[in-house]
């Protein structure tokens, strides 16, 4: 293998490397990452759409709660060399709301047909708190995060462009083998007769 072969499977891998990561950024950015403390102090971890009113774990019923989900750093799989923000909520086996990430404590622990006569605003400011922080979440986002798609379509236009120039210095370099080649063969039939 020449240097130049290995410099440019180098940079073919850090473009895909750069295009799964956007990939897999946009994909985490519609996704709150859910923690679960078992009763035998075992954790369980899954990703649920922002969208989703619930999560289940062991069979349980949780409710995600806007106000609860703060956003951290994500350093795992492919974001270890540059890390995204993920939305973050925590649940216990005690109670089927998360924990408050300002005290630490369950969320409420009021029962169900309460929590269902509650005033709608409670809610709806509880909504708003969550988007709130969405928003300042995106808004601290870093560079890539916000234009990660726009240089990845940059350079998927690039890669194409060096490939097309790539394969047009190999058309002549084929011409000249097919051209060696033709001599070869005229050289051998010659001494052949």
């Amino acid at each position: 293998m020449t240097f130049g072969l290995i410099v440019q499977l180098v940079v073919v891998a850090i473009i895909l490397y750069f295009i799964l990561w956007v990939y897999t950024a946009q994909k985490r950015s519609r996704q709150v990452y859910c923690i679960y403390y078992k009763v035998n102090n075992d954790i369980e971890e899954m990703f649920v759409d922002v969208k989703d009113r619930y999560v289940f774990f062991d069979r349980k019923k949780f409710e995600l709660i806007n106000s609860c989900i703060r956003y951290t750093n994500w350093r795992r799989g492919i974001f270890m060399l540059v890390p995204i923000k993920v939305g973050t909520i925590a649940f216990t086996w005690q109670s089927d709301l998360p924990i408050n990430p300002d005290t630490g404590e369950v969320y409420n622990m009021i029962s169900p047909s309460v929590r269902n006569s509650m005033n709608q605003e409670e809610w709806m400011m509880a909504d708003q708190r969550g988007a709130d922080n969405y928003r300042k979440a995106e808004n601290r986002g870093g560079f890539l995060q916000k234009y990660g798609v726009v240089i990845a379509i940059a350079l998927i236009a690039l890669l194409g462009i060096w490939v097309w120039m790539q394969t047009k210095g190999l058309d002549a370099s084929i011409t000249i083998l097919g051209n060696y080649y033709k001599d070869l063969l005229d050289k051998v039939n010659a001494i052949g007769h």
